[in-house]
């Protein structure tokens, strides 16, 4: 397979076709249940470059190639059928408003429950990490979260806050909890080492005893 991008073309070997093949199957590029074909193949390349502001051409060029390189979340773009863009990179058009809004009529019944219904937010630290002691890395979390409500609520026109956060730290289930996991840690979602997936969550409600758990990788 060659991948083109401005007159330059590398021909991929059968390892890295796999290990592209791989990438789409996982991050939901390529519906597993379908056959793949080049066409099917052309159109999740097309999807991811669309997922990542590059030119739509359904070619694995050096820039997609790069992007899917990069260091990333381990939750799929693209984690169901109905889930698309408003702009259908198989057609190279815009979604219409009425065909939106006749998308969202299909949604399942479950779509919703992927939020919390609440604002407060609780989270723990379950572990440290390596030589950083866990009141280090608690401190790391507080702060990175103290700058994700502070984007949230500053951006909500001066009304009430829109997202708090709580940390707990009594044993009881918080709505977060933040672990570092190796390799393959019980959830069938094994992280790869160094590089590529730094982190996985799980949605409220619908994931069982999972929900809420944030799983970083821990080389």
């Amino acid at each position: 397979m060659d991948a083109g991008g401005k007159g330059r073309k590398v021909l991929l070997d059968e390892q890295r076709f796999s290990q592209t093949l791989e990438y789409l199957e996982r991050f939901g590029y390529l519906d597993t249940s379908k056959p793949r074909t080049s066409t099917s193949i052309s159109n999740a390349v097309r999807k991811f470059q669309f997922m990542m502001h590059l030119p739509q051409t359904g070619k694995l060029n050096m820039a997609t190639a790069g992007k899917m390189a990069q260091t990333r979340c381990g939750v799929p773009d693209y984690p169901d059928e109905w889930l698309l863009p408003l702009q259908d990179p198989a057609r190279g058009r815009a979604t219409t408003q009425e065909e939106s809004y006749k998308r969202r009529q299909t949604l399942p019944d479950d779509f919703f429950a992927r939020w919390w219904f609440k604002c407060d937010l609780t989270w723990n630290l379950l572990n440290g990490y390596f030589g950083l002691s866990s009141v280090r890395v608690r401190d790391m979390m507080r702060m990175q979260l103290d700058k994700w409500q502070t984007a949230i609520n500053g951006n909500n026109g001066g009304r009430q806050p829109l997202i708090g956060f709580t940390e707990l730290r009594n044993g009881s289930r918080t709505d977060i909890e933040f672990s570092f996991e190796r390799r393959n840690h019980g959830d069938n979602n094994p992280f790869d080492g160094p590089g590529n997936v730094l982190a996985h969550s799980f949605f409220p409600y619908t994931s069982g005893s999972l929900q809420g758990k944030l799983h970083i990788d821990r080389p």
